[in-house]
């Protein structure tokens, strides 16, 4: 399977996302206006936030300013994620980046204010249910607070602390390359796209073997910078945990998902002392059904069954998830039906496209959905697994479970069914 540029892809395997801008001079002049009124915002309310009334009016204004940014960050990453060897869109990604640290550090005026208001004040205002998790992570915030000009620093270096997951990203997207392979006397092309999503399940044993050679060599190239990276990240969370007084970093990174350690701990011990045999028992019947004498890591993704994962249109998965999804109720299916009507999501498996897939969920507009399609049903499962993320969106705003898009259910809620598993 090789890949081809994106010009290449017909319309209906590109995503639409006009509904949030038209074009890159419509997201330049949403900027502008989001920046007019952030000033706006801080010369009404800057030194001006004492009482419960004045926070709750501030607080009405701004979720229309954080409406703003979470239109303008979803654009400003999800073209570039498309195609990271594409200027324009490298282009729009710094503009937005760039954008949303002057908002972030234009903006800690009100988190300050917050943070040193009265518990009465709080209290109150956590009583209203639009503003309940805003405050209860507020008074997470307090906690570990570390006064106004050094929370200013670094927010002010946020693009700083984002850049080694920055690195890694554009580093596997845009610079891996996998060398063409041979096997069965035939000559494929690999990538992480096509590695990931059809040879590493390939039916047959010395395409597997062969393209986990490619894809591991492709790897090992870049192994040292990946590191570097890696260790970058590590040590500006232990140095922020630190700095916050957190017990450990995982205290830290946990903190903001509102999830404490006994339960993750628990999952960890779950997956690696009572999933683990069972992995182990499973792996060992896949290599017996296969007639593997023996399982290596080039095999570890065979299907148990390579008739289960047949070839499947767009068409025909977009059927498979209408009907998965009819159980849900009218309401439901007439929303998720729009995904196909209206082009919510990129198929497009080009070159310089990110690996894997991820829904994103800019506020009050709809939700979006990134994927590589090769073809498999496999790949129907990562389609209808990120629908049901993004379907989740759709229903929290019409439902107005959360009010702002700063006070979304954390990570932890979005994974629930599948931390249910354990």
């Amino acid at each position: 399977m090789e890949q081809k540029h994106r010009s290449e892809f017909p319309e209906k395997e590109l995503w639409d996302l006009t509904a949030l801008y038209q074009d890159r001079e419509d997201f330049l002049r949403a900027i502008e206006k989001a920046r007019e009124d952030i000033n706006q915002f801080s010369r009404d309310y800057k030194d001006n936030l004492h009482t419960f009334e004045d926070f709750e009016k501030a607080f009405a204004e701004l979720e229309q300013i954080y409406i703003q940014m979470s239109h303008i960050g979803n654009y400003a990453f999800m073209p570039q994620t498309t195609d990271y060897s594409n200027e324009e869109f490298a282009n729009i990604a710094q503009a937005g980046m760039e954008f949303e640290t002057d908002a972030s550090v234009a903006l800690t005026f009100f988190d300050d204010a917050l943070v040193a208001a009265d518990e009465e004040v709080l209290d109150r205002l956590g009583e209203l249910p639009h503003l309940t998790a805003a405050i209860r992570q507020a008074k997470i915030k307090k906690v570990h607070y570390l006064g106004a000009d050094v929370e200013k620093a670094l927010t002010n270096l946020g693009e700083v602390f984002y850049s080694p997951q920055d690195i890694y990203t554009k580093m596997r997207a845009g610079d891996f390359e996998m060398a063409d392979f041979e096997a069965n006397g035939k000559t494929y092309k690999n990538s992480f796209v096509t590695y990931e999503n059809f040879y590493q399940n390939h039916e047959d044993a010395e395409v597997r073997e062969k393209s986990f050679r490619s894809f591991s060599e492709g790897l090992r190239k870049h192994q040292n910078t990946a590191a570097a990276a890696y260790l970058a990240q590590v040590k500006s969370e232990k140095l922020l945990a630190d700095m916050k007084g957190y017990d450990s970093v995982f205290d830290y990174l946990l903190a903001e998902q509102e999830v404490d350690r006994t339960m993750f701990d628990r999952q960890i011990d779950l997956i690696m002392k009572d999933f683990a045999p069972v992995a182990q028992r499973y792996l060992k019947h896949v290599a017996k059904v296969n007639g593997l004498e023996k399982m290596t890591f080039a095999d570890w993704k065979l299907d148990l069954d390579s008739a289960l994962n047949p070839e499947v249109s767009i068409d025909d998965a977009y059927d498979l998830v209408m009907k998965s999804v009819t159980p849900l109720g009218q309401e439901y299916s007439q929303e998720i039906a729009r995904y196909q009507e209206e082009r919510w999501v990129d198929f497009a498996a080009n070159s310089g496209k990110d690996s894997g897939g991820y829904a994103a969920d800019p506020y009050r507009v709809h939700p979006y959905v990134l994927m590589s399609w090769t073809g498999r049903l496999s790949d129907v499962y990562t389609l209808i697994h990120e629908i049901g993320h993004s379907g989740q969106f759709i229903f929290q705003t019409i439902t107005k479970v959360t009010s702002t898009p700063t006070c979304r259910p954390t990570m932890s809620k979005h994974r629930q069914p599948s931390m249910n598993c354990f």
